[in-house]
């Protein structure tokens, strides 16, 4: 008899001596048979002994209601919470393909709520519709405005700290820096957990990002928290913390009906006296996007490889055309601007899969994508300086303001160009190909032919004309005209697709009947 038999049967045993029917036994111990082969993870490694896990499924699902009083009468039953999320006759359809259909849910304030069902039946799905992340194809759904949302695969920032994290979830919430930090790290620790400051996300194990990822869903407060795989990867300790945790919620609310979560979508407690209370507020466009800047700038200081690229691609460039002033300058300013694109590239991929959470967490596109340009811009113009003065030494120009006008203009429209790129293509390697392949083309067209013209970098060869050779002012108004309406263009596409792609569903309040 296989280990895995072994443990199904000795639960279901458990779950029946706690008084549960043998036919839920069963049903439950199937249930959980599945979420492990799911998971791809053994029983004993996912759930820990069968006895422990039996308790808290039972304990999770006679959720007392009334207590009785001292004297003997039984406690008045507490009032129902208010509603929080409301499902009539939902369903989703991908085409001809039918996920589910006519799925009715009723979650008020304390009352925890959980999806159980074979693989591929829609889990997943549904808390994304509740989320507001993709569009239900039929039937209604109402929710509460202040949400967390824990997803199943959990993608973070890897350069960032857990400590980071918490500062760039606070601020979606408009929660300063230091009071997002302790509250994330008192959160850390009902799970077993303290974050290490100086450790990024990517040295992390599995179990400890997980943590990680529930403490991001809770750390703004949300009046509903829902979660996808929720203890995936965790130990037995890390697995009863959870469920005590779980138990807090239930028992601080009015009034509790749950079942035994594979895939849990929980309502908040009604009454919070046992856990922190952010005190959110709106903060304005140019502080959060401020927040997403900083941060930004971090994670490119620690891809050393990405530094030496921006430093050493403008200067090769320049070096190979050292005996030609003319062109050595404008290679500097196209080496530049491919590098500053692949680094915005980069900085808007590696944040791909983070960006809708952190939507669903209170940020606005509009900030994620400007605070992340603005962030490869301040970069940019770092390195534009540095280029600037290699040229005022080495080079014997006339005008040196219009050089460095002309590096200033190429980092302006290189980050766009590469958040445009980020913003089709979802892979690091296919949006540094297809840059490539503009620079490629931008390089080897015929300056004065109409391809040259419709590429976003012709603006450099204007003003480095307009620089080194002392022409006319036409060159500079011809030059500075191109940059404008290829940056308005660049700009304003990376804006609607960012927008298009990071929109959330709009989803109306439920009724506010108790």
């Amino acid at each position: 008899m296989s280990a895995t038999h072994v443990w199904i049967r000795s639960f279901a045993d458990a779950l029946t001596d706690l008084g549960l029917e043998p036919g839920e036994a069963e049903r439950i111990a199937a249930e959980t048979s599945a979420q492990a082969q799911e998971s791809g993870l053994g029983l004993q490694e996912l759930f820990g002994p069968s006895e422990p896990y039996a308790r808290a499924v039972v304990g999770a699902l006679h959720a007392p209601i009334a207590a009785p009083e001292p004297g003997g009468g039984s406690a008045t039953t507490s009032l129902p919470g208010a509603v929080l999320l409301s499902l009539n006759e939902v369903g989703k359809r991908y085409g001809r393909q039918r996920v589910f259909s006519g799925l009715n849910l009723t979650l008020r304030a304390g009352e925890v709520a959980a999806v159980v069902g074979a693989n591929g039946c829609g889990k997943s799905t549904l808390l994304k519709i509740c989320a507001g992340l993709i569009r239900a194809s039929a039937g209604r759904v109402a929710r509460c405005r202040r949400i967390g949302y824990v997803p199943q695969d959990g993608r973070l920032l890897g350069l960032l700290t857990p400590h980071e994290h918490f500062e760039l979830f606070g601020a979606a919430s408009g929660v300063g820096r230091s009071r997002a930090q302790s509250t994330g790290e008192h959160l850390a620790t009902r799970l077993s957990w303290r974050p290490d400051r100086r450790l990024c996300v990517d040295r992390l194990s599995g179990g400890t990002k997980q943590k990680l990822n529930l403490v991001l869903g809770e750390l703004h407060s949300p009046d509903l928290l829902l979660l996808d795989e929720p203890y995936q990867g965790f130990d037995q300790g890390t697995y009863l913390d959870f469920w005590q945790q779980v138990h807090q919620w239930r028992d601080a609310g009015d009034r509790l009906g749950d079942s035994p979560a594979a895939r849990t979508g929980s309502g908040r407690p009604h009454r919070r006296s046992e856990r922190t209370r952010l005190s959110p507020r709106r903060r304005p466009a140019m502080s959060a996007m401020w927040v997403i800047a900083k941060l930004s700038l971090r994670q490119v200081a620690r891809r050393r490889g990405v530094v030496l690229l921006l430093i050493a691609l403008p200067l090769s460039f320049y070096l190979v055309r050292r005996d030609l002033q003319g062109q050595s300058i404008r290679f500097l300013a196209l080496g530049l601007g491919w590098a500053v694109s692949t680094v915005t590239l980069f900085a808007s991929t590696s944040a791909r899969w983070v960006d809708r959470r952190l939507c669903v967490a209170g940020f606005r596109p509009g900030q994620l994508l400007g605070g992340r340009v603005l962030a490869m811009v301040l970069c940019g113009l770092v390195l534009a300086g540095a280029d600037g003065l290699l040229v005022w030494f080495a080079q014997d120009v006339g005008r040196q303001w219009a050089v460095i006008l002309l590096l200033v203009t190429t980092v302006l429209i290189a980050t766009p160009l590469g958040a445009l790129v980020a913003a089709f293509v979802p892979r690091e390697l296919e949006g540094a190909l297809a840059l490539l392949t503009v620079m490629a083309i931008q390089m080897l067209a015929n300056p004065d032919g109409t391809t040259a013209k419709v590429l976003p970098f012709w603006s450099t060869r204007e003003l480095g004309t307009y620089a080194i050779n002392g022409t006319g002012s036409e060159y500079l108004i011809r030059g500075l005209t191109h940059f404008g309406v290829t940056w308005l263009l660049l700009a304003g596409g990376a804006a609607l697709v960012t927008f298009y792609r990071l929109r959330l569903i709009r989803l109306p309040a439920p009724s506010s009947s108790r």
